[in-house]
């Protein structure tokens, strides 16, 4: 029964173009007066909902956003309001419930929200919302289509994309990537190439651009100055990308998978979150972020307390200041003498440092305490060696990477709880820096001396383990800000 309705509503013709700008131009909006008046609230009716009038309103809501004049209303809307398609969708569905059912709501779309926990086994009620779900998807880019066609071809080459268009663009490419038919032609492609079809995901955001009346090239050059225009007054738009950019290699991934790995991808999924996948994998993502940063907190206060404990006696203080004085003297000396290195020089240290059993020792024990009593007691040969490593190690993340060193420097470490040598000279790179200044400088190296790395569209490939399924490497195939669409 689903399927049916998503396949009436995908076969659905809009009028030609021809005809279309006059009936948007001669269009009058109307209002829709009020069937019933509110009977569901927080504070009525117990706050309770009773399920058939649920049930009742996802149907209904859904059919009415099926029907060509409510599709032309919204589009007149947005022409004589100058609202954004997606906005006046929204409103739409919040009129009807309130108007036609009778649910305030704020308090009705609360519920719709909670409905696969509320009714975890009504099969019924779960695939309606689904369908709902899909119905307001399609019932804005419907909107999209028929607005579009409407532009005759007359696109727009010069000054700035609104801002509302800009969110328009992000919404149309993340639902169209959803749809039946853009899934079916992604398998096809890669069926018939067994290339990830990057590029056929790239024409369908160029198809966006031209139904929301830009040329393609000046379309891409709006997108590529997003960060100039809008960067410093509106702060949803990175996230606005990162689902746009998620969804696009989400749906390039899922194109390779086989039956199973499909399933296995979406039965993580929450039902409500079935043709939002991105949404969901973007939540995922930002909530191991949070837990690693209180995680980080928690570690970073805890070798705060220890360090505490070690200069809280005349000893502590003593030995601390001893060790600080002596390593001041070995960085200047480093520095000096690594000026002086050529390449062959530097990579020989490199090779026969990795032999030594330095770094294995200073990490043997995770106690902060307990590696600056090593450190305390190292002698001045392994010191030396250790901040020649170092400094060595921050000069190569700073250039070219041509020791080898840049990734091992910059990386977080290993993520099964491991500890690799990006994990460790991390930590080795805090200690030092406690004593005065890591690598000769006056703050902490990129990558080293932070609990957190600031993030970029591309942070996450579409093959990142964290909630898809990591076997399919696909090539970034995002529009837009920072980079090209041409790409």
């Amino acid at each position: 029964m689903f399927m049916q309705n998503v396949s009436k509503a995908t076969e659905r013709k809009a009028p030609q173009t021809n005809k279309v700008e006059k009936e948007i131009a001669t269009t009058e909006i109307v209002e829709e007066e009020a069937a019933k008046e509110i009977m569901y609230s927080a504070d009525l009716n117990n706050g309770d909902l009773p399920r058939d009038v649920l049930m009742t309103f996802l149907v209904q809501c859904s059919e009415a956003m099926s029907i060509d004049t409510n599709i032309l209303q919204i589009v007149v809307k947005s022409r004589r309001l100058n609202k954004p398609l997606h906005v006046l969708g929204v409103e739409f569905q919040r009129e009807h419930m309130a108007k036609r059912h009778g649910i305030e709501a704020n308090f009705g779309c609360k519920l719709l929200g909670s409905i696969p926990v509320d009714y975890p086994d009504d099969n019924e009620l779960i695939e309606s919302a689904q369908n709902f779900v899909f119905s307001s998807i399609k019932f804005f880019l419907d909107a999209v289509d028929l607005r579009g066609k409407s532009f005759k071809g007359k696109f727009k080459t010069y000054g700035m994309m609104p801002l509302d268009t800009v969110h328009e663009f992000f919404e149309a490419c993340n639902a169209t990537m959803i749809l039946p038919e853009t899934k079916k032609a992604l398998k096809e492609i890669f069926d018939e190439t067994q290339k990830p079809p990057n590029q056929a995901v790239i024409e369908y955001q160029h198809s966006i651009l031209q139904k929301l009346g830009y040329t393609i090239d000046f379309g891409v050059q709006c997108l590529n100055n997003l960060s100039r225009d809008y960067g410093p007054t509106d702060r949803s738009l990175p996230m606005r990308f990162q689902q746009f950019s998620l969804s696009a290699q989400l749906a390039v991934q899922e194109s390779m998978m086989s039956d199973e790995e499909k399933k296995t991808f979406y039965e993580n999924i929450p039902p409500l979150m079935k043709y939002t996948p991105h949404a969901y994998v973007l939540m995922e993502r930002q909530k191991k972020m949070q837990e690693q940063y209180a995680q980080q907190q928690q570690q970073s206060s805890s070798q705060a307390q220890d360090i505490a404990k070690i200069l809280s006696s005349s000893e502590g203080r003593e030995k601390f200041q001893k060790l600080k004085t002596k390593m001041d003297k070995i960085r200047n000396e480093v520095l000096i003498d690594v000026k002086t290195w050529d390449i062959d020089r530097k990579k020989e240290f490199i090779g026969n440092f990795n032999d030594l059993d330095i770094i294995d020792t200073m990490t043997a024990d995770s106690n902060i305490a307990a590696r600056m009593y090593k450190m305390i007691d190292m002698s001045e040969k392994d010191l030396h060696s250790l901040m020649t490593f170092e400094t060595l190690a921050k000069e190569d993340a700073e250039t070219d990477g041509s020791l080898g060193l840049k990734a091992m420097y910059s990386q977080n470490g290993a993520t099964d709880g491991s500890e690799d040598k990006g994990g460790v000279m991390n930590k080795l790179s805090g200690l030092l820096q406690t004593f005065g200044g890591g690598g000769g400088g006056g703050g902490p190296a990129p990558g080293m001396g932070h609990g957190h790395q600031h993030h970029g569209h591309q942070q996450h490939g579409s093959n990142c383990d964290s909630c898809c399924p990591p076997q399919k490497t696909v090539a970034d195939v995002s529009s837009g800000i920072s980079n090209k669409m041409e790409r």
